[in-house]
């Protein structure tokens, strides 16, 4: 079952709980229960008996409600930009204009 989330500023999952399950799972497993625990400021064996649990219902709240706009990072952030739909198009016809003719170049 697809989920979207219902906060109007939030940013919306494309994936199911499960796959975000998934990679979390990995990320712990990669990691190291126990370093990750320590990080976290809980104990190594209290993160062990409610990983699962807690793991599987975090996924399901964020499906559900999203991810606030501003809590997101890219590492490639201010590189590239998507622009779609009626402003995309707005701003290709302004670009248009700025285009400067071959011909009347010096070079």
């Amino acid at each position: 079952m697809r989920s979207s989330a219902i906060t109007s500023n939030s940013v919306h999952l494309k994936c199911k709980p499960e796959v975000l399950e998934s990679y979390f799972h990995q990320q712990v497993l990669a990691r190291g229960n126990k370093p990750l625990a320590l990080d976290m400021g809980i104990h190594p064996s209290g993160l062990s008996r409610t990983k699962m649990r807690m793991v599987g219902l975090a996924c399901r709240l964020i499906c559900q409600l999203g991810l606030p706009d501003d809590c997101l990072f890219s590492a490639d952030e201010g590189k590239s930009v998507v622009l779609r739909g009626e402003l995309a198009a707005k701003l290709l016809s302004m670009l248009e204009h700025l285009k400067m003719p071959a011909e009347g170049i010096d070079g």
